[in-house]
């Protein structure tokens, strides 16, 4: 499996995340946000192998990063709690 297998190159920016504006009932809008709307300024989309592997990963990623606040947190109370 290679990177190529979990992500493709947004179509809608061709891989630059930015979309200068769109075109709607012929005239140019400008788009705000100067993000692609499709990829939201990441430049690619994921495909079904590489969502599902997000999925798989997510929830242990979404724990490595709260391991250091809960540590600060936990530090941060016992500081003040036996201060007092």
């Amino acid at each position: 499996m290679i990177i190529q297998d979990l992500k493709e190159t947004c179509d809608a920016c061709q891989g630059s995340g930015f979309e200068a504006g769109y075109n709607q009932w012929g005239s140019l809008h400008p788009n705000l946000s100067k993000q692609c709307s499709k990829c939201g300024g990441r430049g690619f989309i994921l495909t079904a192998l590489g969502q599902e592997v997000w999925n798989l990963f997510k929830p242990m990623i979404q724990e490595m990063i709260q391991e250091p606040h809960n540590k600060a947190q936990n530090h941060y109370e016992d500081i003040y709690s036996t201060k007092r």
